[in-house]
Parts: C-alpha cells; structure tokens; sequence
C-alpha cells in the first residue's frame, strides 16, 4: 500500500470512497486491581465524510476509539500503556497512531497476529506504522509539526489532480521569530474554474484553502500558462 497503492481516489464518474466510519468507546472493566483495566466495545459502522488516509488505505483499516471524560479524568488511568499495545482484530494487528479531544486513531498493520498469515479479507496487505506514517507526514522531517497529521484525518473532498511538475516552491525570507505552520501561494484561474465546475460553484473564487498531500495551504489567484499550476510557499 502506499505509493504503490492507488486507493479510492475520485473517479471519471464522481464515486470516491473512504466514507465508512468504523468506530468503538473504551469501557473501564470494573475490577478491584492496581492497574485500571480497559476494554474497546465496537460500534455498528456509519457513512460519513472522506479523508485523506480513508480514501488512500480504504474505511476498514481504521478505527476511532472514544474514550469517555470519566476515564480522561482519573488521575492515573493508563490510557498511554493501555494504547501502547497491539490490537488484533478480524485477523489484523491495529495500532494507535494519533489521539486528540478524548478519541484515539487505530489503523492496521502489516504486523505478525502469530498466524502466518493475513486474513482474505484485508488484501492487500496493510503497510507497517512506519511506512504509514512516513506516507502521510514523515516524521524525519517534520519532527516539530507532528500535530499536522491531523489534516490526514479531517473531513475532505477530493478535487482536482495537479502534476507534480506543476506545482513550483518559492523561496521564501525567514522574518525571524517563530516558524508559523500555514502555508500560503497562488493558484491559476484554470485551476480556480476547474474547482467551480467540479464541485459545482456558483462562482469561481479568487482564494481557497486546499490540502497538498499533507499540507494545508491558502492560495490567491494568480494567472500562470494554460495548464493547471499551484506556487506554493511552504510546505508545512
């Protein structure tokens, strides 16, 4: 999976996928033990928006576990050690990744369930945390902006495809002080009416707010050539 991967991207008829939600709530098992206990009770799945990582891996491989206030609120509830672990579930090994406003992000990996082998189901295989989390937002190099890898779970649509040879970085001046995250550019009026008549607009805008790949960046209009180009500032 990954790059070799083509995912459920949007396709000539409109159809993308990555909009099944798979999720769970963590109930406290109610035993008289040092160590608080946990248990992840599973939740009947619902459609709902896409995001990137849906519509690259597809909706089976993640799962969102909500963990009630009463549980964050206990002093030493263990959560860190509970979620440490690894998750076997229909035959795959889930692994928290990301966690953020009482909710933890399980995917599958591609790691042993001592079986030798992984279920029909869930071909083609999961990649590993690293090569997933490498795909998204490699940590190597974005080792103060882990909190970016929330856009890979936000709520998207995806839009139009830009080459890559299409897309040019400025070079921008350090002004000094903090290093802010938001990226910023200019995007053509192709593009900007390719946008409208795809979503179906009922203008064409002079800026947007748009994810590339990882990214999240602003782009004003700026007319460049007859295909479709974005300049871009930052990748943050």
């Amino acid at each position: 999976m990954g790059d070799s991967f083509d995912g459920f991207q949007r396709q000539a008829n409109g159809w993308y996928g990555g909009k099944v939600h798979f999720g769970a709530t963590l109930k406290a098992i109610d035993k008289k033990t040092t160590t608080p206990e946990y248990c992840i009770q599973l939740s009947p799945p619902e459609l709902g928006s896409s995001s990137r990582l849906t519509r690259q891996y597809g909706s089976k491989i993640f799962l969102h576990v909500k963990v009630p206030r009463i549980i964050l609120n206990k002093s030493q509830h263990g959560l860190v050690e509970f979620f440490s672990q690894h998750f076997l579930l229909c035959g795959l090994v889930y692994r928290a990744f990301y966690a953020r406003d009482g909710s933890v992000f399980l995917v599958a990996t591609n790691s042993s369930t001592g079986c030798g082998r992984i279920p029909s189901h869930a071909h083609p295989s999961p990649p590993s945390l690293e090569d997933y989390l490498d795909w998204h937002n490699p940590i190597y190099y974005n080792t103060a902006q882990s909190s970016r890898f929330a856009f890979g779970l936000s709520n998207s649509v995806p839009c139009i495809t830009i080459s890559r040879e299409n897309i040019i970085y400025l070079k921008e001046e350090d002004p000094g002080g903090p290093d802010m995250t938001d990226g910023c550019g200019y995007i053509n009026k192709i593009a900007l009416k390719a946008l409208r008549e795809l979503l179906q607009w009922a203008t064409t805008p002079t800026a947007i707010q748009c994810r590339i790949a990882g990214t999240k960046v602003t782009d004003t209009c700026l007319s460049v050539g007859k295909a479709i180009y974005l300049s871009s500032y930052k990748d943050s």
